[in-house]
């Protein structure tokens, strides 16, 4: 995870590198706002298959919510760059 000294795996690595690409973007998924005003369908459709974003199926339809993977990795960044 971002901040340590422990080797990381490559796929790990690009994990935490698309999350933190993206952060802004996903942020404003998480707060509630639609990813297809924010994201274009190619960026959409990597995410989910990245497991960024997974999928929620509704009553009205599907919508794009940011893991619970992808909220550690946020989670675990934001106060190292706010302080």
């Amino acid at each position: 995870m971002p901040g340590s000294s422990i080797d990381v795996s490559p796929k790990e690595q690009s994990f935490v590198n698309a999350v933190m690409y993206y952060r802004r973007e996903l942020m404003l998924v998480d707060k509630g706002e639609k990813a297809t005003t924010h994201l274009t369908d190619r960026q959409r459709k990597a995410l989910v298959k990245a497991g960024i974003l997974v999928r929620v199926y509704g009553r009205g339809g599907c919508r794009l919510h940011l893991s619970n993977r992808a909220r550690r990795v946020i989670d675990e960044v934001e106060p190292t760059l706010l302080g």
